[in-house]
């Protein structure tokens, strides 16, 4: 996120989501999380209670900033599903190219890291991929009702296997440092979409 005019809790929520994309949560301290945001102790407990509590908020701060980016994008303004979901697929193709995300998911990463530890951490996360996955949902319905495909399509099934696909190859791109991972997975996703529907 653009670090332009953030007030105190947002510099802190910028900055423990950008150590915990780098280091993961366990290993961002609250002392680097201030330091980072050039802001003191004092000042991170006027707004967080613990470490736990300051993980669900930055959840959702990332979470707001990838919507804001899908909406600057102008995908949700896009009439037809088709192209929209194209749009969005390579709007996440570029948030890799990009390292926008440092070609990682910060939602991705607290699931695999601490899902077992902190359970308000994987609740918000599982209400993160639910909230991704039924965006994608209402593009694939409003595609299904457009094209009136000849074969029986289960439009969740295929939005959670993209959520699936995008953080498997995240996971992937991450450990190899290779972002062309993600362009390929998901162009086989794209192509596979398409002869469903038989565009």
């Amino acid at each position: 996120m653009a670090q332009k005019n953030l007030n105190t809790k947002d510099k802190l929520l910028d900055s423990a989501m950008n150590l915990m994309l780098k280091k993961g949560f366990t290993a961002t301290t609250l002392d680097d999380i201030c330091e980072n945001a050039g802001v003191t102790k004092g000042s991170f407990f006027h707004y967080f209670t613990n470490k736990e509590d300051l993980g669900i908020h930055v959840l959702t701060y990332y979470t707001n900033d990838f919507l804001i980016r899908i909406q600057d994008k102008g995908i949700p303004n896009i009439s037809d599903p088709v192209k929209r979901l194209e749009t969005f697929l390579d709007f996440i193709i570029d948030l890799f190219h990009q390292n926008i995300y440092d070609k990682s998911c910060l939602v991705g990463n607290l699931s695999q890291e601490i899902s077992n530890t902190h359970e308000p951490i994987r609740i918000v996360c599982s209400d993160i991929f639910n909230l991704i996955s039924g965006i994608v949902n209402e593009m694939l319905k409003e595609m299904k009702y457009k094209l009136k495909p000849h074969v029986e399509i289960e439009t969740m099934e295929l939005s959670d296997t993209l959520i699936a696909l995008i953080q498997g190859s995240a996971l992937i791109a991450k450990a190899h440092q290779n972002g062309d991972i993600m362009k390929i997975s998901l162009f086989h996703y794209k192509q596979y979409i398409l002869n469903l529907f038989s565009i």
